[in-house]
C-alpha cells in the first residue's frame, strides 16, 4: 500500500502548482516518505518539508533551512520519518559533492 500511495503522490504532485511558496505549492519538490498515514515531502527551494494527509490535504510544514542562509546551493535531498522525528540528509551543489549534512529536526509528529 505504501508503494502505491507514493506512486499516486508523485503523479498528484505534478498537478499541484509548482514554482510557488504557498501551501500545496512546491519549488523543486524532492524526496518523500509516508509515516503514520501522513505524507512528508521535501520542498527543496522553499526550505521546508510539507506534511499532507492521505487525501493530499495540507496538514503542516517544517522549516528546514538550518544552514547558512547565504548558501543557495545546499538542499536537503533525502527524508526519513519515525516516532522520534524527521531526519534529513543533503549536500551542497552536485549530488557527488563531498559536503553533506545530516540532521534530525526533532519535530513532534503531527
Amino acid at each position: 500500500m505504501r508503494k502505491k500511495m507514493l506512486i499516486n503522490i508523485t503523479i498528484a504532485i505534478s498537478f499541484i502548482a509548482a514554482g510557488c511558496s504557498g501551501s500545496l505549492e512546491f519549488l523543486s519538490p524532492g524526496d518523500m516518505t509516508v509515516y503514520d498515514d501522513k505524507i512528508y515531502i521535501i520542498d527543496q527551494k522553499n526550505y521546508r518539508v510539507q506534511i499532507l494527509d492521505a487525501d493530499l490535504n495540507y496538514v503542516d510544514e517544517i522549516e528546514t533551512r538550518i544552514v547558512d542562509r547565504n548558501d543557495p546551493e545546499f538542499v536537503f535531498q533525502h527524508i526519513a520519518v519515525n516516532k522520534n522525528g524527521v531526519y534529513l540528509n543533503g549536500s551542497k551543489g552536485k549530488a557527488d559533492s563531498k559536503e553533506s549534512l545530516d540532521c534530525n529536526l526533532n519535530k513532534k509528529m503531527v
